[in-house]
């Protein structure tokens, strides 16, 4: 499967995915080649090479030689000149076609799906350009995908090897290294969820992107996670989407360092005046938990944030905490809204 949409790099394969490709033409493998957006396509379709006559390698190596080079020109060459059709990335959707297609050659054999492209999927059941998406949790995205009908049945038992995932070129903006991260498990967890396997090869592709006038939606960048923050208003609000973000029902923080540098310019703010007073209080989505209840959970992380706040210096005397619990309305359906709830505010009385 191979990227030819706006925002990842032109249709190329890398050194590291060479050696599946000369295997399947040394065994005489079906070779298909799919395009990764908005409708996917079958642009090479089984295609099969005999090499040497079938005979052995050693039988005459230079005609083994000159027939494998043939083979691999022509993959190499119809990936080269692939071109986008349509908008968008629907990366499930090319999945299930390269699955589809795969099965139809031999429903017994295995299968391997090579993905190059960045998986920043921006339509279709995992819409990542949608706000909150680079936050959700793996697992509930997964479980989202498989409980609403979104899992290709063809995938169960597909080994795939993705090349690449959260690396995109102009005019998508670099992810942070956290975002980067999270596209990998979103998709390696939505494929494990629909019965196959990711394998991640986090090598970026930096090539210029096709020129297409075929566009997709970029997935927005977050800022750097020690980026500092100073108060600008009464309300801080800070999500899942930003440094300060909390492991999956639980009080304890993700990255405790990355926090602190978000939130020793607040306090560094807080202790310049002692008139002050502060107000934590957190928010929480409507998933399983094993807390008590969502409130005491919001206020368990309403502490963590109050404590950090006391160890950069805030006075511990100016702050008082709250849990909120669950609070949005309509209910939390789906993984990005849910990241985007799990809030912590810090309310400043000025």
């Amino acid at each position: 499967m191979i990227s030819v949409h706006q925002g990842g790099s032109a249709p190329s394969i890398p050194a590291a995915a060479a050696c599946y490709l000369d295997t399947a033409l040394r065994t005489g493998e079906p070779v298909s080649i799919v395009t990764a957006e908005g409708a996917p396509r079958v642009i090479m379709k089984s295609a099969t090479w005999t090499l040497n006559d079938g005979q052995p390698e050693s039988a005459n190596p230079q005609a083994y030689g000159d027939d494998l080079a043939t083979a691999r020109s022509a993959v190499l060459t119809a990936i080269h000149n692939a071109s986008a059709a349509s908008d968008h990335d629907d990366l499930l959707a090319a999945l299930a076609m390269a699955a589809d297609q795969a099965h139809q050659d031999d429903p017994a054999a295995s299968v391997r799906i090579l993905v190059i492209d960045d998986g920043l999927s921006d339509t279709g059941v995992i819409n990542l350009a949608q706000p909150g998406m680079t936050a959700a949790e793996p697992d509930e995205v997964a479980d989202f995908v498989r409980t609403h009908g979104g899992c290709p049945t063809s995938l169960t038992g597909v080994s795939v090897t993705m090349y690449g995932a959260g690396y995109g070129v102009d005019p998508q903006p670099a992810l942070s290294t956290a975002q980067i991260t999270r596209v990998g498990q979103i998709w390696q967890k939505t494929i494990e969820a629909c019965g196959g396997h990711l394998d991640l090869v986090p090598s970026p592709r930096t090539d210029p992107g096709p020129a297409t006038t075929h566009t997709v939606t970029p997935v927005p960048a977050l800022p750097a996670a020690a980026m500092p923050l100073q108060p600008t208003g009464p309300d801080v609000v800070l999500n899942d989407d930003s440094a300060l973000r909390f492991n999956p029902d639980s009080a304890d923080l993700t990255d405790p360092a990355a926090a602190q540098a978000l939130l020793t310019p607040i306090a560094k703010y807080l202790a310049e005046d002692a008139h002050h007073a502060v107000t934590v209080s957190g928010t929480t989505s409507n998933g399983p938990t094993a807390w008590p209840s969502y409130k005491t959970l919001s206020e368990a992380r309403a502490h963590t944030v109050a404590n950090i706040l006391t160890s950069a210096g805030a006075p511990a005397a100016q702050i008082t905490c709250r849990g909120d619990g669950y609070t949005a309305n309509p209910p939390v359906t789906d993984p990005a809204t849910a990241a985007l709830n799990r809030t912590t505010r810090i309310h400043i009385d000025r």
